[in-house]
């Protein structure tokens, strides 16, 4: 027996890099290099060896 509603599809999305540029998630949105935004509770930052809570050097 065919069930006349069709059965939910189970679709693969992908949600995109975690990491991103600092511009992408910041300077290209509008944020000024002083907004809280790029405050270490809310963003963190990563280079070659992880992630850091530490702001980048500007």
């Amino acid at each position: 027996m065919t069930s006349p509603i069709p059965l939910p599809v189970r679709m693969p999305w992908w949600r995109g890099d975690r990491i991103v540029t600092v511009a992408d998630n910041h300077n290209h949105l509008g944020y000024r290099a002083d907004d809280i935004t790029r405050d270490a509770r809310y963003t963190r930052y990563a280079d070659d060896r992880g992630c850091s809570a530490a702001t980048p050097a500007r």
